[in-house]
């Protein structure tokens, strides 16, 4: 049997009984190399197509070790991994977690499960976070002895403020991916000290800051980052065109724009291709989306764009709204920081994110309400959306 390219051993159901009433003492012959593929991994899957990514077991091995020195692992570790199986974090935390002699509790993180099993470790994304916020009482002590592990996308500092108050103080913020590893790790009080920082690379991973033509930029400045590491993939499964744009010349570019600092710290400042464009004003979709999520009230957040008269585009800031949230305070703080006013701002109940926290922007139209929009207001585009 041959699926997606990888050899592969087919058993009947009468077969599968008779070895397991009977055993299998059937010769097994040959020997797996390390270069074998192994496992099948998939990235983040933002624009609604996840890539896969083909893994061999050296590759696994040096992720693990990697993984260990980086997650500083005890032997009695007890860790909830709500990161999805399909993605290498998902795979890689149980493994890493089982090797070092720990245990991966199974059960959903709820205020039961986490004073019952007393967990040491919650690797999770921001909005798993916030459901295991939801369910604890509002006046619930952080544990002492609990670190939360947070990565897949921006945590809004709301969010953030409700863990630090009622989960633990002990908030570790991370960036990478399928197609490298964790790339860059911060905690959270040194991202209230410096709120643009994404985390400082970890010593045994190359990052830089370079051009469209692939030429290092100096220090401060703001270009594609690029990555080197062991155990990177090379390649997407059976897609070449993503495999061309994201793999060039030993790097992995995985489409973010951001600079580094003389201490080693990270700042991604959006994606490459999330740039918005309203009449020749260009403001990046994330850099917008962190500003706002930095502001009292703002549970979670993302920018697009919708029509509004003939062709013409606006940004449209969806928001999910908590306490102390003021419409006035978003628009003071975009207008002040990217010096821009064509904007609308929309309540939102939900923000559509995949299994890893990212949000799944070709949803993002259907959230947004056209009858509050500015064009709503002309008669001619109103008509024109009545048939008329």
């Amino acid at each position: 049997m041959n699926f997606l390219g990888i050899e592969s051993i087919q058993i009947s159901a009468s077969e599968m009984k008779a070895i397991l009433a009977n055993g299998d003492a059937t010769t097994i012959s040959g020997e797996a190399s390390l270069h074998d593929a192994a496992r099948i991994s998939f990235s983040s899957g933002t624009t609604g197509q996840q890539k896969r990514v083909l893994m061999s077991h050296a590759t696994i091995v040096s992720r693990m070790k990697s993984g260990i020195f980086g997650s500083a692992m005890r032997a009695d570790q007890r860790v909830y991994c709500e990161l999805p199986t399909g993605t290498f974090g998902g795979f890689g935390v149980p493994i890493r977690t089982w090797y070092m002699g720990g245990s991966i509790l199974l059960s959903r993180p709820s205020f039961t499960a986490l004073d019952r099993e007393k967990p040491l470790t919650i690797v999770t994304t921001p909005a798993d976070l916030h459901a295991v916020l939801l369910k604890l009482p509002p006046d619930h002590a952080p544990f002492e002895n609990l670190t939360v592990v947070v990565g897949g996308a921006v945590l809004p500092s709301e969010v953030a403020r409700h863990a630090k108050a009622r989960l633990t103080k002990n908030i570790v913020l991370t960036y990478g991916s399928t197609e490298t590893t964790t790339v860059a790790m911060a905690s959270i009080h040194q991202k209230d000290r410096y709120p643009d920082l994404t985390g400082f690379v970890l010593p045994w991973i190359r990052v830089e800051v370079v051009d469209s033509d692939g030429n290092p930029l100096p220090i401060g400045s703001t270009g594609l980052v690029r990555i080197q590491c062991e155990g990177m993939a090379s390649s997407y499964l059976d897609d070449e065109a993503a495999t061309e744009m994201a793999f060039r010349d030993g790097w992995f570019y995985p489409g973010d724009r951001g600079r580094l600092d003389t201490h080693g710290g990270l700042y991604i400042s959006g994606r490459a291709d999330n740039t918005i464009n309203i009449n020749g004003h260009k403001v990046s979709a994330e850099q917008m989306e962190l500003v706002v999520a930095r502001l009292p009230g703002v549970i979670d957040v993302a920018v697009t764009t919708s029509s509004v008269t003939f062709g013409s585009l606006t940004a449209v800031i969806l928001v999910v709204t908590g306490d102390g949230y003021s419409e006035k305070r978003i628009r003071q703080a975009v207008e002040n920081e990217f010096k821009f006013r064509n904007f609308y701002v929309q309540a939102a109940r939900k923000i559509p994110r995949n299994e890893l926290g990212k949000i799944e922007r070709h949803k993002l139209a259907l959230l947004i309400d056209p009858r509050r929009l500015p064009s709503a207001k002309i008669p001619a585009y109103r008509n024109l959306r009545r048939g008329k």
